[in-house]
């Protein structure tokens, strides 16, 4: 009985100082990853601090809405197109500061699946003799 109760003892003594050692280095760890946290929100503010509290981006053009229709590649080609098409019309005197030219979405998208289903799709007929 003794014994058994010895061993027990010893088995939680053991438990217990694992318990302690296990905690010091989930405590230590804790403390470090603290410290890099720390440093990174320093490095965050010093860059935050050197940027401009406001910027202008010129020759935007009027936000579009795809709505659901998953063609963001066509908008996203437009809005290029637009944008593009209205730094260098400005530029070049062609625009006005206020003006812009509204390309169509629809249409590009329709004449670009034309173009990929045609060049998929129709293929020389070939004869075999």
């Amino acid at each position: 009985m003794w014994i058994a109760g010895g061993v027990f003892v010893t088995a939680n003594v053991l438990v217990l100082g694992s318990i302690a050692v296990v905690g010091k280095s989930v405590t230590d760890s804790l403390a470090a990853i603290k410290a890099v946290e720390a440093r990174k929100a320093s490095q965050v503010r010093s860059v935050a601090n050197r940027l401009p509290s406001k910027f202008a981006v010129q020759f935007v053009t009027p936000r579009q809405d795809q709505s659901s229709r998953g063609t963001c590649w066509d908008f996203a080609t437009i809005a290029l197109l637009e944008w593009s098409y209205r730094a260098n019309g400005v530029r070049h005197g062609w625009l006005q500061p206020d003006e812009y030219v509204a390309l169509s979405e629809q249409v590009w998208f329709i004449t670009s699946s034309l173009k990929y289903m045609y060049n998929t799709f129709h293929q020389p007929m070939t004869r075999i003799a």
